[in-house]
Parts: C-alpha cells; structure tokens; sequence
C-alpha cells in the first residue's frame, strides 16, 4: 500500500484484515477506509461511498491548465508553490515541477483562500509552509520562497488568518 500510495498519491485505499495488531503499521499508508474481517455489505458499501465523496472532493479541487498538448488538471493539494520566470510559469508539485507558458496574474484567480501571494512572481501553497519569515517562506520541503517588502504585512495578515483557522 505504500508503494502504490507513493506512486498514486491520489489514489483511495479500503484495508480490509483479520489482524489488528497491524494498525498502527497500516495507517501510515493513509487508508480511506479501515475494516476488520469479517465484513459486512453495508460496511463496505459504507466504505465505497466515503472513497467515491473523496474522489469527488478531489476532482473538484483541481486546477486545469491547458497546453499545446491538451489540458492538464491538477489536484490543488499537490501543488506546493507557482513560479513565474519570465514568461514562463513553473508549477512546483508534490513529486515534480510543470514548465508552462502562462501568466501568473491568470492562475491565480482560480485559486482558493488557501493560496497566498506573497511576492509578484510567487503564490504559495499555505498546507506547506513551514516557516514565515521576515524575507522568505520556508516550506516543509525545505523550498524557499521570496516574500517582497509591499506584500509582506498583507501576506503575513494572511498567513496568520489561515493559521487561526486551522486551529
């Protein structure tokens, strides 16, 4: 299951077993479901339906992208921060970084609150800070990200927000 989970990082996983003393071990796969043989139908109808929620939380939660090639959706969850170099974006995600030709300015009005723009060629992925410093952002993947001085107090004020949130 870790395996497949770090290969699909989006995909659902039901663990159905006899043996609870593997708990612990089977939760770090990040299941969508536990059951416990033996099973009933409605336990596992039960189980489908929470996946089935989740996949469609997850479609909604997505950003498309179109390309020369055809269009891209991307789960906003795996999207740790958007770079803008010239008149390229670079899309950082969670196990590989996009080049495309976009604007920044047009990404980010379909992002949701929980995407901060912090510097005129970055906008960040809040799940992912780490840090937030007085001239930088460090994320949990030890990336750092400029913060610019004009948008330093609104980011903050942000950042804050979104952490009171949380709690």
């Amino acid at each position: 299951a870790s395996l497949i989970k770090k290969q699909y990082p989006n995909i659902k996983i039901i663990i159905v077993t006899g043996y609870i003393n593997y708990a612990e071990d089977i939760f770090e796969t990040e299941p969508s479901y536990f059951l416990i043989k033996p099973i009933s139908e409605e336990k596992l109808i039960k189980a489908f339906e929470k996946c089935f929620k989740e996949i469609e939380v997850d479609r909604q939660n997505c950003i498309s992208i179109s390309l020369k090639e055809g269009i891209i959706k991307i789960p906003m969850r795996d999207i740790k921060y958007f770079e803008s170099q010239g008149r390229y974006l670079f899309i950082h995600e969670r196990n590989l970084t996009r080049k495309v030709y976009l604007k920044l300015d047009d990404v980010e009005k379909d992002l949701p609150s929980n995407f901060l723009r912090c510097h005129k060629s970055y906008i960040v992925n809040m799940d992912y800070i780490k840090e937030f410093r007085n001239k930088e952002i460090l994320l949990i993947n030890d990336d750092i990200v400029c913060v610019s001085r004009p948008k330093y107090a609104e980011a903050k004020l942000k950042f804050l927000n979104y952490l009171g949130d949380k709690l």
